[in-house]
C-alpha cells in the first residue's frame, strides 16, 4: 500500500510531456538481407561414420567457431574410418590373392581366422586373469603365413640365385616379408649351410644380398658372412671396402655383453685389421674413416679407454688418418659417458680450430649442452646457442630441449639459481614454446628418443614448478602412447612369448615418474603456475590437459583399456588427494602396471628356500651369499626394480613430509626400507640357531631340545617374513638417513631422531659405507652432522648443538652457513659467550695457516 502511495505521488508531481518518435526512411536501395538464425551443434551427437551423412555444400562464411570446429572433427572422425575401412579392403584382396597362388580353399582356413580373430579379440578385451601367464595376443603362424607377400616377390628382397641356394621360400617369407622386423640372422644362417653358400656369385649379387638393408647380425652370423666372403673372394675381400665396412658397420651395431663376449669381438675388429695389413696387393681398397668409426663406435660402448686409444693411435700410425667430424663426435660421447667433463671441452675446442671440415654441428652441440646438463651451468649452455646462432648452425628438437632441460635443474639448485629460479624456469618454456612453433609437441609424429627428450624436459620445468595438473597429463599422455606403441609390435612381431608384464617394464619410464613425484612434493595450493601467467604458456597447457582422458574411453573404444590409476580429475585441489594418488601410481609403477600383486607375500617359497641354505651351507658367507642372490632373484622376478631406486624412493617418501602428514610417511619408509644392521641380525641369529646349537642336542635334556626347536621356528619365521619382504624394499642409504632427520626435524620428533642417530651410526660401519672414499665418507659425516644441529636449535636444545659442534670439530670443518640458525638464535636469548665460542670454531684456522701467519710475524 506504500509502495503504490509513493508511486502515485511521483506520478502526479511530473508535468505531461508527449515525446514524438519520428520513423525516418532508409537512403539505401538495396534489399537488406534477413538474417538467419544460428543453429548450435549437438556436441553429444554420435560422429558420423557414413559418407551420405556429411554434407559438404556448407558456406563457411557463416557460422560461429564451435560449429566449425564440431564439422572438421567429424570430417576427421570420418577420414581416419575410411582409411581403415580401405586398409581393411587391401588386406583382404591381397589374402584372397594369396590364398589363390598358394592353393588354398576359403573353407579351409575359416576356422583358423575365425579363431585368431577370437584370441586378438580376447586379448585386447582384457578378458582373463591377471599374472604371469597372461599372454599378448598375437596372430597364429597360418594366418600371418597367408597374409605375408607372395613367393614372386621374393625376387625384389634377395637374388634368384641366393633363393635358390636358400631353398625355403617359407622361411624367406617369414623372415624378411615384414619390413619393420626382418630376421636376417636366419637367412645369414640358412645361406651358411646351403651346400654352394657364395660360392659363383658375382660382386653385384652379393652386395644386393648383404646390402639389402640387412641389420640387427648377431655375432655369430658375422662370423659366418666373414667366412662365406674369404671363401668366396678369398684375397679379393680386401679389395673392397664395402666389403669390409659391411663387417666393421655390423660388429660396432653389436650390444656389449659380458667381458668375455667383448673381448671376442673387439679381437674380431682387431684380426681383421690385421688381416687387411698383411695383404701387400696394390688392389686393396685405401683405409678410411667410415671403418674407423666403427671401431670408435663400439669402444665408446664399452667405456673402455684402452681399446678407444688403441685404434686412434692404430689409424693413425698406421694408415696416416686423423679423425674427421663423426669421429670426433664419438670421442666426444666416450668423454661424456665416461664422466670425463674436461676431456670434453678439450676435445671441443679442438674441433673449432682444426679445419671447417672439422667444425662442429649440431650433434657436437648437443652433446656439449647434455655436458652443461650434467654439470648445471645453465650460462655455458645458453653462451653455446648464441654461438651456434652465430655461426649458423642449425639447432634441432634435442638442441631446444637440452636448454629446457638444462635451466629446469639449474632453477631447482638453490646456489646454481641465485634466487632466480622462475625467471630460469621461464626462459626453459621459451626454448619448449620454439619446439612448438616449429615442430609438433606429438610422440607420433616424433621418434621415441627425440619424444623422450621433449616430454622430459616439459615435465622437469613442470615438476621444479610444482605444476601438478601439468606435469600428470604430460606423464598420462607419454605413458599411454608408449604403452599402445609397444603392444602394438608385440601382438605383430612376437611369437606368443611376451606378457604384459613384459609390455610395461618397457613402458614405464623411472625418469618420467621421478618428475611425476616432484611435482606431488611441490604441490601448492597457494601457488599459480608459471605457464598460466602469459598467453601462450596458458593455452599450451590448456590444449594438453584438455587433451588427457583419464576415464580411458578414447581406449575403451579402440579395444584397449590401459587403466592408469589417476583420479579422473584435471587439477587436484587438496593434499589428500597428491597423496592418495601418488601411492596408486607407486604400486601401479612398481607391479608392472597392475600385472603383479605387492601385497602377495611369497613367505613359504623363501621358508623352504632358507631351510634348504642352512642345511647345504658350511659356513655363515655361503648362506648369505645364497640368500642375497635369492632375493635378487625375487625382486626382478616381481618388483618392477627399474622404478624402484633411490632416487625415487627419495622423492616418494618427500611427498607426505612436505605435505606434513607424519603417519604416511612413517608407513611408506617402514614398508619400502630396510636397514643392513637388522638383515645382518637375522641371518646370523637363523644359520647360529642351527648349525651351532645343533651337535649339542644329543648333551641336553629332552626339554632344552624342545626349547631350541621353538627358538628355531621362531627365527625361520622372522627371517622368512624379512626376506620375503625384501623384495619390494630397498637398503637405507645416506640420503635415507638424511631425509628421516629432515622429518624429526618438521615433526620435532625427538624419538625419531635419537632412533635415526643410532641407526646411522650402525650404518657407518657396514661395507656398504666403508667402500666410500674417504672424502665422500666425510661429506655425508658433515651433512648429517649439520642436519642434527639443525634438530637440536628446532628443539631449543642449544647447549646439546653446541656440543655436537665441538665433539666433531677435529673432523668436520664447520662454515657460518652451517651453524648459522644456532648463531641466529644463540643472539636472540643474548648468549654472547656462547657466540663468541660459536666464531672461534668457525674461523678457526688451521695449522698451515697458523704456521704462515707466525711467519708473516716474524718476517716483520
Amino acid at each position: 500500500m506504500l509502495l503504490m502511495n509513493d508511486v502515485s505521488r511521483r506520478s502526479s508531481s511530473i508535468s505531461p510531456v508527449i515525446k514524438r518518435f519520428v520513423a525516418m526512411p532508409s537512403s539505401m536501395t538495396t534489399k537488406r538481407r534477413p538474417r538467419r538464425k544460428i543453429r548450435r551443434p549437438n556436441l553429444n551427437k554420435k560422429p558420423i561414420t557414413d559418407l551420405n551423412e556429411v554434407s559438404l555444400g556448407f558456406d563457411f562464411s557463416k557460422g560461429d567457431e564451435a560449429h566449425w570446429k564440431f564439422k572438421i572433427k567429424q570430417l576427421r572422425e570420418f577420414t581416419k574410418t575410411l582409411q581403415q575401412q580401405i586398409q581393411k579392403a587391401d588386406e583382404l584382396k591381397k589374402l584372397q590373392e594369396t590364398m589363390i597362388e598358394e592353393g588354398v580353399s576359403e573353407d579351409d582356413n575359416g576356422s583358423e581366422i575365425e579363431k585368431d580373430a577370437g584370441l586378438i579379440f580376447e586379448g585386447l578385451s582384457g578378458a582373463g586373469t591377471v599374472g604371469d601367464t597372461k599372454q599378448i595376443p598375437v596372430k597364429s603362424p597360418s594366418l600371418s603365413g597367408l597374409i605375408m607377400t607372395a613367393s614372386k616377390e621374393l625376387d625384389n628382397i634377395l637374388p634368384s640365385a641366393v633363393v635358390c641356394r636358400i631353398n625355403d621360400d617359407n622361411l624367406i617369407v617369414k623372415a624378411l616379408a615384414d619390413k619393420r622386423h626382418r630376421d636376417w640372422n636366419a637367412i645369414v644362417d640358412a645361406l651358411y649351410r646351403s651346400e654352394k653358400r657364395l660360392k659363383g656369385l658375382s660382386t653385384g649379387e652379393i652386395k644386393q644380398t648383404l646390402f639389402h638393408d640387412v641389420s640387427g647380425l648377431s655375432f655369430e652370423s658375422i662370423k659366418q658372412v666373414e667366412e662365406m666372403l674369404t671363401e668366396s673372394l678369398g684375397d679379393g675381400i680386401t679389395s673392397s671396402a664395402s666389403f669390409y665396412g659391411f663387417l666393421f658397420s655390423q660388429l660396432s651395431l653389436l650390444k656389449p655383453g659380458t667381458s668375455a663376449y667383448n673381448t671376442a669381438v673387439i679381437n674380431k675388429m682387431r684380426q681383421l685389421l690385421e688381416v687387411y695389413d698383411s695383404n701387400e696387393s696394390e688392389n686393396k681398397f685405401q683405409m678410411d674413416n667410415k671403418i674407423m668409426h666403427s671401431c670408435l663406435k663400439f669402444a665408446m660402448k664399452l667405456k673402455s679407454f684402452k681399446d678407444m686409444e688403441f685404434f686412434l693411435t692404430k689409424f693413425k700410425n698406421t694408415y696416416g688418418i686423423q679423425p674427421d667430424r663423426k669421429n670426433y663426435n664419438t670421442i666426444l660421447q666416450f668423454y661424456l659417458i665416461c664422466d670425463q667433463s674436461q676431456q670434453v671441452w678439450d676435445a671441443f675446442g679442438a674441433m673449432k680450430f682444426l679445419s671447417l671440415e672439422h667444425r662442429p654441428d649440431t650433434r657436437t652441440y648437443n652433446t656439449m649442452l647434455r655436458l652443461c646438463n650434467r654439470e648445471k651451468n645453465y650460462a655455458k649452455a645458453i653462451d653455446l646457442y648464441n654461438e651456434m646462432t652465430d655461426l649458423k648452425v642449425a639447432p634441432d628438437i634435442q638442441t631446444f630441449a637440452y636448454l629446457a632441460k638444462t635451466l629446469a635443474a639449474c632453477s631447482a639448485d638453490s646456489i646454481v639459481s641465485e634466487g632466480k629460479a622462475e625467471s630460469l624456469r621461464l626462459m626453459g618454456w621459451k626454448y619448449i614454446h620454439e619446439i612448438e612453433k616449429h615442430w609438433k609437441l606429438d610422440q607420433e609424429a616424433l621418434d621415441d628418443s627425440t619424444a623422450h627428450y621433449v616430454f622430459s624436459s616439459m615435465m622437469a620445468l613442470a615438476a621444479y614448478d610444482g605444476d601438478v595438473g601439468f606435469t600428470r597429463a604430460l606423464y598420462y599422455k607419454y605413458t599411454t602412447f608408449k604403452f599402445k606403441k609397444n603392444l602394438a609390435m608385440a601382438q605383430v612381431w612376437n611369437k606368443g612369448s611376451l606378457t604384459y608384464k613384459t609390455i610395461w617394464r618397457q613402458s614405464l619410464n623411472p625418469e618420467m615418474f621421478n618428475y611425476l613425484l616432484m611435482s606431488y612434493s611441490r604441490y601448492s595450493t597457494t601457488k599459480l603456475p608459471l605457464l598460466a601467467g602469459y598467453d601462450a604458456g596458458a593455452k599450451l597447457r590448456r590444449n594438453i590437459i584438455f587433451s588427457v582422458d583419464y576415464m580411458g574411453r578414447y581406449d575403451k573404444d579402440q579395444g584397449i583399456n590401459v587403466n592408469i590409476p589417476m583420479l579422473p580429475v584435471q587439477e587436484l585441489t587438496n593434499e589428500r588427494q597428491i597423496l592418495l594418488e601418488s601411492r596408486a601410481l607407486w604400486h601401479f609403477n612398481l607391479e608392472f602396471g597392475g600385472d603383479q600383486n605387492l601385497r602377495a607375500s611369497p613367505i613359504e617359497q623363501t621358508r623352504e628356500k632358507l631351510e634348504s641354505f642352512v642345511q647345504e651351507c658350511n659356513s655363515y658367507d655361503e648362506f648369505k651369499f645364497k640368500t642375497l642372490h635369492e632375493v635378487a632373484t625375487m625382486k626382478d622376478s616381481l618388483v618392477n626394480h627399474r622404478v624402484l631406486n633411490s632416487i625415487a624412493l627419495v622423492s616418494y617418501l618427500t611427498i607426505p613430509l612436505r605435505l606434513g602428514d607424519y603417519t604416511e610417511f612413517l608407513l611408506r619408509l617402514k614398508e619400502f626400507t630396510y636397514h643392513q644392521h637388522e638383515l645382518e641380525e637375522i641371518l646370523s641369529k637363523l644359520y647360529s640357531s642351527v648349525k651351532v646349537i645343533e651337535p649339542e642336542f644329543t648333551k641336553k635334556s629332552y626339554s632344552d631340545n624342545q626349547k631350541q626347536i621353538a627358538t628355531q621356528k621362531v627365527e625361520l619365521d622372522n627371517a622368512s617374513r624379512f626376506i620375503s619382504s625384501m623384495k619390494h624394499k630397498i637398503v637405507s642409504s645416506n640420503a635415507i638417513y638424511e631425509l628421516i632427520m629432515k622429518a624429526a626435524t618438521k615433526f620435532g620428533n625427538v624419538e625419531l631422531a635419537t632412533t635415526t642417530w643410532n641407526q646411522r651410526g650402525k650404518f657407518r660401519k657396514t661395507d656398504a659405507f666403508r667402500s666410500l672414499e674417504e672424502s665422500e665418507q666425510k661429506e655425508k659425516d658433515r651433512i648429517f652432522a649439520q642436519l642434527i644441529v639443525s634438530f637440536f636449535v628446532s628443539q631449543k636444545m642449544l647447549t646439546d648443538a653446541f656440543s655436537i659442534i665441538l665433539a666433531s670439530k677435529r673432523y668436520i670443518k664447520w662454515t657460518y652457513s652451517m651453524v648459522k640458525p644456532l648463531h641466529k638464535e644463540l643472539q636472540r636469548i643474548e648468549d654472547f659467550h656462547t657466540c663468541e665460542r660459536l666464531l672461534s670454531v668457525v674461523n678457526e684456522k688451521t695449522k698451515i695457516q697458523k704456521l704462515q701467519d707466525d711467519i708473516r710475524e716474524l718476517s716483520l
